[in-house]
């Protein structure tokens, strides 16, 4: 495997925690996720800093008693120590049985090479869609 490759596997991979993190609610593993001072633009407003970052997706999350995040159509463009990434994502949060929420948007990251690994710094979420069920 040529080191574009591992680098491409690896932040696929790390979109990959990120969405299993979400779903699984354990909000906590995005520590490993993101870098100390990674800045998120969501929905949800702007944070600035990781524990920032995790509490702003706590917070969009309240009120769902399940998630299911699915993120595709991942196009990474490598630098040195920086990549740029793209991906599609669409998520389903639900009550119960029910799914209440559909979203579909688009994911841009910043995929920082640290010594720990790669992380994420920035990520900007772009809703381009949503269904709501209000019987839910």
């Amino acid at each position: 495997m040529t080191d574009n490759a591992r680098d491409e596997a690896e932040i696929t991979r790390l979109i990959t925690r990120l969405g299993t993190a979400l779903d699984e609610g354990r909000i906590d593993d995005l520590r490993s996720i993101f870098t100390a001072d990674a800045t998120a633009t969501t929905p949800g407003g702007t944070a600035h800093g990781r524990d920032r970052v995790i509490a702003q997706a706590a917070r969009n999350d309240e009120g769902f008693t399940w998630f299911q995040h699915s993120i595709s159509d991942i196009l990474v463009d490598l630098g040195d120590d920086r990549a740029s990434v793209r991906a599609n994502p669409v998520g389903v949060y639900g009550r119960d049985t029910a799914p209440a929420l559909r979203v579909g948007g688009l994911y841009r990251f910043g995929a920082v090479r640290t010594p720990d690994g790669r992380r994420f710094d920035p990520l900007a979420v772009q809703p381009l869609w949503q269904i709501e069920n209000s019987a839910a």
